[in-house]
């Protein structure tokens, strides 16, 4: 069905919405990551390299994008960047 779209807004559209939910199934994934080495470590990560040589995560993750994703120090949380042209998230699938 996509791409028997006739108007490149729609593909584009769709292409969009796709992306955000790859970009929110990697989020989980991440998070899980980072719950782990707090789990493990008894401190949450200071960085993505963290994760990256406890073996969690074989490099920084980036977006459908390629933009990186975030992570917030203070809450512990992964997060789309802001400047991902993905960028916000539908709220109703958002999951906090």
């Amino acid at each position: 069905m996509l791409q028997q779209a006739d108007e490149a807004w729609i593909r584009a559209s769709a292409n969009r919405g796709l992306a955000q939910l790859q970009a929110m199934e990697a989020i989980d994934l991440l998070q899980t990551r980072v719950d782990r080495y707090i789990a493990t470590t008894h401190s949450p990560p200071r960085s993505w390299d963290d994760l990256v040589h406890a073996g969690l995560i074989p490099a920084t993750p980036v977006d459908p994008a390629n933009v990186p994703y975030d992570y917030e120090r203070g809450t512990n949380q992964v997060i789309l960047s802001p400047g991902s042209p993905l960028s916000p998230l539908p709220r109703q699938l958002v999951r906090r």
